[in-house]
């Protein structure tokens, strides 16, 4: 990098040229400074004030279409959709969570609301949307149960740090409560051995009368 933001060279700028940046917006920040604008134009590295705001307007809105590419992508790929509120869950915390479920095959995306909307729109899903509050997360899969499932864990495991807020399953809306309940249905392996234990009930039934009956004549 040559250490010099020019305006219509946005993609010239380094790790360095942030670092300052932020530096200079947290002593803007500080009560009775008015020294970052002077300091800022002041360095050796960098542009002016003017070219700054440019700067990181055009990373914003890079940035955004990146996000959003994300998002259409999920909505697009994934069979079931959980939003998830999160509060105050610290960072080490919300790693576990994000391991746990990514070896479940469940992904995990932290995106803002404005953005989410404009993904889900896309989607064209049946029913009304979910209001979500606060910060939000999308929680995906393609099983259509297990990430249901998996933030459910978590919502008992870090009480109200966690929660579902509604979802979406099989192309239709859900709400909180919704989704909730299907949550609860059990994994697929599980239903499979009780649709056996079913099947088989009956077989074992007439096992017992035919050799009860056996016994009886002998």
């Amino acid at each position: 990098f040559s250490g010099i933001v020019l305006c219509n060279r946005p993609e010239t700028v380094g790790l360095q040229e942030c670092r300052a940046f932020l530096q200079l917006r947290s002593v803007a920040r500080q009560p009775r400074s008015h020294s970052w604008r002077k300091s800022w134009e002041g360095s050796n590295h960098f542009g002016t004030c003017s070219e700054l705001v440019f700067l990181v307007m055009a990373i914003t809105k890079e940035k955004k279409r990146s996000i959003l590419a994300t998002l259409k992508r999920i909505v697009d790929d994934a069979k079931t959709l959980v939003f998830v509120g999160f509060t105050q869950l610290p960072v080490n915390e919300t790693t576990v969570m994000r391991k746990a479920l990514r070896e479940k095959g469940v992904g995990y995306f932290v995106a803002k609301k404005t953005l989410m909307y404009r993904a889900l729109d896309e989607g064209a899903f049946k029913g009304e949307r979910p209001v979500l509050e606060g910060e939000v997360a999308v929680v995906y899969a393609k099983d259509a149960i297990v990430p249901a499932q998996s933030v459910r864990e978590f919502e008992k495991q870090y009480n109200r740090q966690v929660s579902i807020l509604g979802g979406v399953f099989a192309g239709r809306y859900k709400t909180k409560e919704e989704m909730t309940e299907i949550a609860s249905i059990p994994a697929l392996p599980i239903l499979r051995g009780m649709f056996v234990n079913v099947i088989n009930a009956p077989i074992q039934g007439l096992a017992v009368v035919l050799n009860a009956f056996a016994s009886k004549k002998a």
